[in-house]
């Protein structure tokens, strides 16, 4: 890190605030301290433990957030909790982590996400047998597709894993990924 770079900096939990880190840049370094500007809210420079600051991805190319967050250069708490906040305001609530898909319950019904035009695209590239992860939005029924046609491909019993709190919709995505699975079951695969 150095002058002037756009970090994260952990709120101390002595100051009880809703946000766990602020934005802002370093102003200076020495030791195991570190000088900082806030970008807004707080005002004047503050000291903090090296160990509190984290640097900031760059969102020029990813206004919306990272589809992928393996795609960031710097992944910390803050990272992620930021990435999943500005996808979250956005109705965006499917998140990649490589392989693995974070969801966030809207507790609302999100239409424009499960059109049956998404679903014929999932489907026709498992039918296709030319399905790709990455070639396609973060998206519950991206990782029953995955998991579908790894089931083709490899002959092999498969698995799909939805774990999360008391409230979090892994009973909704467990309906969506049933949904995906037994309409391609009717369907002829190449």
């Amino acid at each position: 890190m150095t002058l002037g770079t756009p970090v994260w900096i952990q709120v101390p939990e002595s100051e009880n605030s809703d946000d766990a880190f602020r934005e802002g840049e370093i102003i200076s370094l020495e030791n195991k301290k570190v000088k900082v500007k806030y970008s807004q809210g707080k005002t004047g420079p503050a000291e903090v433990d090296v160990s509190m600051v984290f640097p900031k991805n760059d969102y020029k190319f990813h206004p919306d957030g990272y589809d992928d967050m393996v795609d960031m250069e710097n992944l910390s708490d803050a990272e992620l909790l930021y990435n999943v906040q500005k996808r979250f305001v956005n109705d965006q609530i499917f998140t990649y982590v490589g392989p693995t898909l974070l969801v966030l319950n809207p507790y609302r019904k999100i239409d424009a996400l499960f059109t049956e035009e998404l679903l014929r695209k999932f489907q026709d590239g498992v039918l296709n047998q030319n399905f790709d992860l990455k070639d396609h939005p973060p998206h519950v029924w991206a990782i029953a597709a995955d998991t579908m046609l790894s089931l083709i491909q490899t002959q092999k019993n498969q698995a799909i894993v939805i774990s999360g709190e008391s409230g979090a919709g892994k009973t909704e995505n467990t309906k969506f990924c049933m949904k995906f699975l037994t309409s391609i079951s009717n369907k002829t695969i190449n």
